[in-house]
């Protein structure tokens, strides 16, 4: 039996779309781990996302990690707004 993986392509209006938002600066990304997605979407359909700020590297390179987790207040800070 043979599966086949391979996802039919999104409309070119979708694609359009998402490369407004992913590429664009206006819009801050926040992800969690972005670099396999990035690839992804890059191999995908030329996709290069900008102005994203990814949490993962931010909590790895974070030196007072809070128990409770990353809160908004740290994100913040992190983003210096």
């Amino acid at each position: 039996m043979t599966v086949n993986l391979k996802k039919p392509p999104l409309p070119e209006k979708q694609v359009q779309e998402l490369k407004v938002v992913l590429e664009g600066n206006s819009v801050f990304k926040v992800m969690y781990g972005a670099g396999p997605a990035a690839a992804a979407l890059f191999h995908w359909q030329g996709i290069v996302i900008h102005n994203v700020f990814d949490i993962q590297v931010m909590h790895s390179q974070s030196d007072a990690r809070p128990k409770e987790g990353i809160t908004s207040s740290h994100l913040l800070h992190f983003c210096d707004l």
